[in-house]
């Protein structure tokens, strides 16, 4: 079909690149420069976001920095260490175990892989991974037991009653984490963080598909999606005489093989529908509000907006929840030339650019 201007209808992949570019990073530079606003609205409201992190050795996500001064974050990894990124929060706790479904448990088998980030409570699933190039990384070099601390009892043992902000990366059971919540505690959650599989590197582990599926049904909507994947090869392959005389290694592959998806990183956020929005009460609006735009969803804080006006009617906290994404949304149309000069214009060039496009309101 002909397009009506007589132009070819095919997008230019390079002019696609920069429009997107300029949506996404332009929003997200206005989204620094005013996060530390939100935590304003934290502290005049007296709110200290729970923010729990399951696998807190691989690290805080960045998303969280700008609450950290404010919030009171709680890390479960059977080493006691956090990776990077952490804090400093308002209140540390690092709870030294595995966390488990149900109650306490005081030896858990735990499968030792020969990447130490692939180690889990599940077993691998080798025939599954055989496909795939990485599959040596989950080999069990040895199966140990570890104490495990559910997480509902630990909360509960460190005064909280309450979770505002869920992260898991267990390798295999996040979902089942999620649901081990107390129902008092889960329906109350207002965004989820998983990593779950998009195929099976675990015997029964919890893949996306389960994930999505129950985390919809619970009144959550998906925020964001990122895709990570492997090179779908058996690793076998590259014992071949003809290939293994060609001087091919397993490096070459992953250099300029295209991945398969096999993993992914969702983040959920709190629909405004149903039984579970019904119960949320005011700090629970700012909260939700908060993390749509730490996330930049500036649409979505709009309606968190509309609808806390809506139960609550207007206030001065109603009025900042209004201009806060309106304002990200001033600043992002004023800051397209930035980001554009960002990722085309030399340094000592982005500075003078920046500048000007700020000072002059924008192009």
């Amino acid at each position: 079909m002909s397009h009506p201007s007589g132009s070819d209808p095919t997008p230019d992949p390079l002019v696609e690149g920069l429009r997107g570019l300029l949506r996404t990073e332009s929003l997200r530079v206005a989204g620094r420069m005013r996060n530390a606003r939100l935590r304003e609205v934290f502290q005049a409201e007296g709110i200290a976001p729970v923010l729990v992190d399951v696998g807190a050795a691989g690290g805080v996500p960045d998303v969280w920095s700008d609450l950290a001064p404010i919030s009171v974050y709680v890390g479960f990894d059977p080493d006691g260490g956090v990776g990077e990124g952490a804090g400093p929060f308002k209140r540390t706790i690092l709870v030294q175990a595995l966390a488990v479904c149900g109650e306490d448990q005081s030896s858990v088998p735990f499968f030792v892989t020969r990447s130490p980030q692939c180690s889990s409570t599940l077993r691998p699933d080798h025939a599954s991974l055989q496909h795939y190039l990485f599959a040596p990384l989950f080999e069990v070099e040895r199966e140990v037991r570890l104490k495990g601390r559910g997480l509902s009892e630990a909360l509960r043992e460190h005064g909280l009653d309450r979770v505002d902000w869920f992260k898991s990366d267990s390798q295999g059971i996040d979902l089942r984490l999620f649901n081990s919540l107390s129902d008092e505690v889960r329906t109350r959650v207002l965004a989820v963080e998983l990593e779950p599989g998009l195929a099976d590197a675990y015997q029964g582990e919890d893949l996306f598909v389960d994930a999505h599926r129950e985390l919809l049904q619970q009144g959550f909507w998906l925020s964001s999606l990122r895709v990570g994947g492997a090179v779908r090869t058996n690793p076998e392959v590259l014992r071949e005489p003809a290939l293994e005389k060609e001087g091919l290694r397993a490096q070459d592959l992953m250099v300029y093989t295209r991945e398969s998806p096999f993993f992914c990183g969702p983040r959920y956020l709190r629909g405004l529908e149903g039984a579970h929005a019904a119960m949320m009460e005011r700090p629970d609006y700012v909260k939700l509000w908060a993390f749509a735009l730490l996330d930049d969803q500036v649409g979505f804080a709009l309606e968190v907006w509309r609808a806390y006006e809506a139960r609550f009617g207007q206030d001065p906290l109603s009025k900042r929840m209004r201009e806060e994404p309106l304002e990200r949304l001033r600043l992002a149309r004023r800051g397209r030339g930035v980001v554009l000069a960002k990722a085309l214009i030399p340094a000592w060039a982005k500075r003078s650019l920046a500048r000007l496009f700020f000072r002059a309101g924008g192009a």
